[in-house]
């Protein structure tokens, strides 16, 4: 089949629309990481393609985040500590709002090096800027656990990263049977069944 000349212009437009469509209603993020070569470091980007489920928290309505002391280090290098809350409820475009005495500045993940919240008991929970949000570790392990709220544990779990070097990635049945070994079988039991917190904590239990 053939296709005429002044049909493909708006043919291959569709199609590219059409995906990027798919990818943003996904909640794709990219984070920006370094390779360091003979020749020096190279910044490249890493995408997540978040899945709509995890990324709408499973159906549920999207929390509030809660004001807690945050350290926001800035692409300048300035760093302050405050009290602030991050915005979620713009799914692809998350802010931090610092309220100042006399005025309010509110900054977006592209603008900041790194946001760390302090716990009242000192803990540190950092967040490594994305595109559109923060992820924050927030359960550690063997595999690590990303969340877009400073909360600790795994309930807005929606990213992993298999050790403290390897690149963060997706909370996906399939990223998680890269990671895992196969000498396990409940740990693969459970991720076939789609219980992927349970099988990453069963599998950091196994020294």
């Amino acid at each position: 089949m053939t296709i005429n000349t002044k049909m493909r212009f708006p043919i291959i437009f569709f199609l590219l629309l059409t995906s990027a469509y798919t990818c943003f209603s996904q909640g794709m993020v990219s984070i920006q990481h370094t390779m360091h070569t003979p020749h020096g470091n190279v910044p490249y980007d890493n995408y997540l393609v978040i899945p709509d489920n995890n990324f709408n928290m499973r159906g549920k309505s999207r929390p509030n985040s809660m004001t807690y002391d945050f350290r926001v280090v800035l692409k300048n290098d300035s760093t302050f500590s405050s009290k602030a809350k991050i915005n979620v409820k713009d799914i692809k475009h998350h802010t931090i709002l610092i309220k100042g005495k006399k005025e309010k500045i509110t900054f977006s993940p592209s603008e900041t090096k790194s946001v760390t919240r302090i716990t009242m008991e000192g803990v540190k929970i950092p967040g490594v800027p994305t595109d559109s949000c923060w992820l924050f570790r927030t359960y550690t392990g063997k595999i690590n656990v990303y969340s877009f709220l400073a909360e600790l544990g795994t309930e807005y779990a929606i990213a992993i990263q298999d050790g403290v070097d390897g690149p963060i990635r997706a909370l996906t049945k399939e990223n998680l049977l890269e990671i895992v070994e196969y000498d396990n079988p409940k740990v693969h039991e459970l991720i076939e069944e789609g219980s992927f917190i349970e099988a990453i904590k069963l599998y950091n239990k196994k020294k």
